[in-house]
């Protein structure tokens, strides 16, 4: 191939006249065009006097390299002089590649100081020389090629480090490793092809490590050096491992460098490294790793670094543990940028696995400062952690073990956390190691925890949580959510909406609660208002709790589940569950304020107060009776005290217009009394069926005797009862009143059936105590009056009879 000068003159000019185009009508001045001669001059003379200096280093070049291997000495002692160490050569020959003389080395040794065995051997290497040092006397290496080096590394049994070709040598003095180091980054080019090293350690048990089809490549052009370094490790080492590095300035001397560096190991073990770089490490680390990072440096410190990092089976030493931490999993994709005292980390796609199973956390991002640090992740899965906790307590050395992070682990554990975590968005004041402050905002999906003394437990709990160093807050907004307060109720409270906000701040040595603009609502009630629960440090002083609410849409048959079992007596909790059997809660309020372990607060230490109104309510007003049905029921508590009034009520087919309840627990702990006021109206005849059917014990129903079978009537009555019942073994004291509107009595004696009965009969629990009836009896006007008088009933008759009616009677 010739080369054509006019063509590429021409293209030339052609190029300049395009781009110069704009300044072809520029006229230089008389002053400028004699600098522009001045300095073209003097540019010819640099040119021409670079060119006879090339064209003399390569007329010597090509006269003395024939001769170069009769001066294999002087060879020798320079290269002695340039490294810093005694180099030994078998022999030498000359070669040229195009423009650039070279040499062969045959059985190259280099030695430490006279010492008999060499650092490093070598059979053959290829150089290139450098021309232009030639002219003042210094033989550089443009490019130096060792093929298939054999080296091995050995680390002596008091520490010491020594290099070795075939056979082993000793360390150097201090100081010789820098300068010939220094040495090799002023040459132009290093390469080895395809080489085998080997590093063997004393003062470890296992076998040498070798490395295969090594490949190194080193390019020096003044302060910039350009490194390549990748080989083939042990399977059970690493299955893929690379360095690289483009940096200016020399690393090893100072630390004014830049650059970037590159690393990859992917499979790398970190217990198979050399016991070398184990004792750099912390006691007992594991794990396999993978590692592909690109990084950039500034005065020999970091100030990017990303790519990717991934760990398997990592197993991570901690203080105040039995054993290493187990880490099963983790993998992200990594940023790294800043300096010491300030930098930003982002973990992308990050995905963990610590003791069930993986979960994708996201993205992880953590801006550092002295004054301010944030941390945000995207997705925190609760139950991993919790069974991590778990897994971590039963590895802690109770001896050994410092701090209050033990005491922390123990409650988690506890309260055994489940859930979601998104959006963690964290804050910490001052210096990480001693913060002034924090606060931290999530969103948390399906959280659940146990129930611990005055805490409550829950299950579905959702919403945006923030919270700092004394306060706190919570906008809930929960669909089918359990609300477990053992303490409280017998059962968990399942609840199909929660929604409100929830704040707590620190306050006089205690926490304190509140929330407003609470909704709660299941497929029992409907309810909405606020809350407030103080916890005090000191646990004897107990907690404190206010409500207040409004409740509809309730289900009396479920009131059962919203008693507090466990701050009722037995009796009243038993009288509570057996008289309210249904019912539906139209309206009602409830207010709470004091401490749990005074309810219900019979000194008057707080105030429980509960009214409601219920329609077609199902109650027990007495033992033994059937229950009041379809009642309107107004329901007011207040302390020890229930009231239950029914405006209308149906007992069996008879119509009250008046049931009133009055219980009364006067010490808080145990029932007094229950006071009931009783008026229904409606057939004789079904008022008789529900006296009987009464199912009260005989010793506490003798008045039942005055109503033996056979006895009927057709009309209309109506039925007072005023009737107190003490707890205990005492019986009921009843006082009653029966009114008779046109009764027509049924008799089980043949002939006796009086007629339009009209007056009243009083009785008590014993039985009848008086009364005044008139009616149509045996043909003509009767008249009864009854009274008693020390104990005895004494009953008064007059009226007139006929003989015909009197007739069937005696027979």
């Amino acid at each position: 191939m010739t080369f054509d000068w006019k063509q590429r003159w021409a293209g030339l000019v052609a190029y300049l006249k395009h781009h110069l185009g704009p300044f072809r009508h520029w006229r230089p001045t008389a002053r400028m065009r004699r600098g522009m001669h001045t300095v073209v001059r003097y540019l010819g003379y640099a040119i021409a006097g670079a060119l006879s200096l090339l064209a003399v280093a390569f007329t010597v070049a090509r006269f003395t390299l024939p001769g170069i291997a009769e001066r294999k000495a002087e060879a020798e002692e320079y290269l002695s002089r340039a490294a810093g160490q005694t180099v030994r050569i078998g022999a030498l020959a000359a070669h040229w590649e195009g423009l650039f003389p070279g040499l062969r080395v045959e059985r190259l040794a280099v030695y430490a100081h006279d010492r008999p065995t060499p650092v490093v051997s070598l059979d053959q290497i290829r150089v290139n020389i450098a021309l232009l040092p030639l002219l003042y006397g210094e033989l550089r290496i443009r490019e130096l090629v060792l093929v298939q080096p054999r080296l091995a590394f050995e680390r002596l049994e008091d520490g010491q480090f020594r290099l070795t070709g075939l056979g082993a040598m000793e360390q150097t003095e201090p100081g010789g490793g820098e300068k010939f180091l220094g040495w090799i980054l002023r040459q132009g080019r290093i390469l080895i092809e395809n080489g085998e090293l080997q590093w063997s350690d004393r003062r470890d048990k296992k076998p040498p490590l070798h490395l295969e089809h090594v490949n190194v490549s080193l390019r020096n052009d003044g302060e910039r050096h350009r490194l390549a370094f990748q080989a083939v490790f042990p399977e059970s080492l690493c299955r893929d491992c690379a360095f690289g590095a483009d940096i200016s300035g020399n690393p090893f001397v100072s630390s004014d460098w830049a650059g970037e560096i590159y690393v990859r190991a992917q499979g790398l073990d970190a217990a198979g490294l050399p016991l070398a770089i184990r004792e750099q490490l912390p006691e007992h680390l594991a794990g396999r790793f993978g590692v592909e990072l690109w990084s950039n440096w500034r005065s020999g410190a970091p100030r990017r670094i990303e790519g990717s990092v991934s760990v398997e089976d990592l197993r991570l030493p901690a203080t105040g543990l039995r054993t290493a931490l187990p880490v099963p999993m983790a993998a992200a994709r990594v940023r790294w940028e800043g300096s010491v005292s300030a930098w930003r980390l982002a973990l992308r796609d990050l995905s963990v696995a610590l003791v069930q199973k993986s979960w994708s956390v996201g993205e992880v991002a953590v801006a550092f400062d002295v004054k301010q640090s944030k941390v945000s992740i995207e997705h925190v899965m609760v139950d991993e952690l919790t069974a991590y906790a778990k897994t971590v307590l039963s590895a802690v050395d109770r001896q050994a073990a410092s701090g209050r992070w033990v005491e922390w682990l123990e409650r988690w554990t506890a309260f055994a956390p489940r859930g979601d975590i998104k959006d963690v968005q964290l804050v910490i004041e001052g210096p990480a190691r001693a913060p002034e402050g924090f606060a931290v905002s999530a969103n948390v999906l399906g959280w659940q925890h146990l129930a611990q003394g005055d805490v409550p437990g829950v299950a579905g709990l959702s919403g945006r949580v923030r919270v700092d160093s004394r306060s706190g807050e919570m906008n809930l907004n929960t669909n089918r959510m359990t609300l477990d307060l053992r303490g409280v109720f017998r059962a968990p409270l399942k609840l199909n909406e929660l929604t409100g906000q929830v704040r707590w701040h620190r306050v006089d040595k205690a926490w304190q609660i509140e929330a407003d603009g609470l909704r709660v609502g299941n497929d029992d009630i409907q309810a909405s208002g606020s809350f407030g629960l103080t916890l005090p440090d000191a646990a004897e002083l107990g907690s404190r709790i206010k409500v207040q609410a409004d409740f509809w849409a309730g289900k009396g048959e479920h009131a059962r589940n919203y008693y507090p079992v466990h701050y009722l007596p037995k009796d009243i909790l038993a009288w509570m569950e057996w008289a309210f059997a249904g019912g539906y809660v139209e309206r009602g309020t409830l207010v709470l304020d004091g401490r749990p372990r005074d309810f219900p607060f019979a000194q008057g230490q707080g105030r429980f107060e509960v009214t409601a109104h219920v329609r077609d309510a199902v109650y027990h007003f007495l033992e033994g009776w059937e229950p009041a049905r379809r009642a309107n029921v107004d329901l007011h508590v207040l302390n020890q005290d229930v009231w239950v009034t029914a405006r209308t009520a149906r007992l069996g087919a008879l119509a009250a217009d008046r049931v009133s309840v009055h219980t009364q627990f006067p010490n808080g702990e145990s029932m007094d009394r229950v006071d009931v006021n009783l008026r229904v109206r409606g057939s004789v005849h079904e008022a008789l069926r529900v006296l009987r059917a009464v199912k009260a014990p005989p010793t506490r129903a003798t008045w039942k005797q005055y109503l033996p079978e056979g006895i009927d009537a057709n009309g209309e009555g109506v039925l007072s009862l005023e009737v107190t019942v003490p707890f205990g073994a005492q019986p009921a004291i009843i006082h009653g009143e029966y009114e008779l509107r046109g009764v027509d009595l049924q008799l089980p004696v043949a002939g006796l059936k009086p007629r339009d009965l009209e007056g009243s009969i009083l009785f008590n629990q014993d039985g009848v105590t008086g009364g005044r009836v008139t009616a149509d009896f045996l043909g003509g006007q009767a008249r009864l009056q009854g009274y008693t008088a020390q104990g005895a009933l004494t009953i008064v008759g007059e009226g007139r009879m006929t003989a015909d009616s009197m007739a069937p009677v005696i027979g």
